[in-house]
């Protein structure tokens, strides 16, 4: 998650962003992109083991968790939008001021707010206003609030609800706006909102997903390829850095799944490569949830390591471009990459 408007501060600094009674939203399954997310409270922590949260309610019922549970956790600081990954350790059963307990992170990612800037987006939106409810677009964003084009049916004075997704797989539900300023636009209305305060897990998101995006855009555009590389172990991740990059490459390195997914929507490559045996998720299962996101049904995938049987067929059911096994060397590991067409493919950024 490094790079692109994003800082990870170490985890001596978390203290000075995470406050008992801070709101959190709480990203209960960061794998899928329709994964609900749930507002919770901070209530302490012992560093660096865990931290204490509220266990969060559905329709009057506690959330349902399991032991190792990989989460995210997002709440606004002081000015900052922050993230960090972890799992969840054990919970609370009783049925009043039940709590549970997540690990200790070992990065905080933060970005600072910039409210006031705005980018073009063209993303689809339901947008409800005294019981009746309008597809939109949302036409541009900012941490503040952003402009709807809809049917004529809110204007100013108005307070809207507005659920809609970000590209990068946030979805926001029913988020609440008021109606600054609204003007026709032909058989439509392009409406001016401001979102309402207190709805924390929504402007960290649209935070980390703004500001990356502008950083991305002010950056100048690379003609070098880029290779991203998902493997937790150094070695094998520095080894074949050093083998791409002597050929001309330009190499990021993801020590786990979420900073991966992350670093591929932000910067998107022009190949991937995933180590079959990382501690979070099977690289066969980070290729599946690639292969099924919009924008990279095509992109050169390939999946090494591991020593279960079958494993090649498996990559080949997932939609990977090749599988190497434990025991292939990694410089002729990158010379499959290289000779396999990602030149010719070129880098397509997905849809924004």
């Amino acid at each position: 998650m490094m790079g692109y408007g994003v800082v990870a501060a170490e985890d001596r600094d978390i203290e000075a962003y995470l406050h008992v009674g801070t709101t959190v939203a709480f990203h209960s399954n960061p794998f899928r992109k329709d994964a609900p997310r749930y507002k919770t409270v901070a209530r302490g922590w012992h560093k660096p083991v865990y931290i204490i949260l509220d266990r969060p309610k559905m329709e009057g019922r506690f959330v349902v968790m399991h032991e190792n549970q990989p989460c995210v956790i997002r709440f606004l600081s002081e000015g900052y939008a922050c993230a960090f990954d972890t799992i969840v350790l054990d919970w609370d059963t009783r049925k009043h001021n039940a709590y549970f307990r997540i690990a200790w992170p070992q990065t905080l990612k933060t970005v600072a707010f910039r409210k006031h800037e705005r980018m073009k987006a063209q993303l689809p939106c339901k947008l409800s206003v005294r019981g009746a409810e309008c597809d939109g677009f949302v036409s541009d964003l900012s941490i503040g609030g952003c402009c709807v084009k809809a049917g004529p049916v809110a204007f100013p004075g108005d307070e809207i609800e507005l659920t809609f997704k970000l590209p990068d797989g946030s979805l926001l539900e029913r988020v609440r706006a008021a109606v600054r300023n609204a003007r026709p636009a032909g058989d439509d209305m392009l409406v001016g909102c401001q979102f309402i305060e207190d709805q924390g897990n929504v402007q960290s998101d649209i935070a980390f997903y703004v500001n990356a995006r502008l950083d991305r855009e002010k950056q100048p555009r690379s003609d070098v390829q880029r290779i991203l590389i998902i493997d937790q172990d150094p070695k094998t991740s520095r080894v074949l850095r050093k083998c791409f990059e002597e050929r001309g490459y330009e190499v990021f390195a993801a020590p786990g799944v979420i900073d991966g997914l992350f670093r591929l929507r932000m910067a998107p490559p022009d190949a991937l490569l995933v180590n079959q045996e990382l501690a979070d998720l099977a690289g066969i299962e980070v290729a599946r949830i690639v292969r099924r996101t919009s924008g990279f049904e095509s992109l050169p995938l390939f999946i090494y390591g591991g020593r279960t049987p079958g494993l090649e067929s498996e990559a080949r059911d997932v939609g990977a471009t090749n599988y190497f096994p434990a025991d292939h060397r990694m410089d002729q590991i990158v010379d499959v990459v290289v000779f396999s067409g990602i030149e010719k493919e070129g880098r397509t950024d997905p849809q924004t």
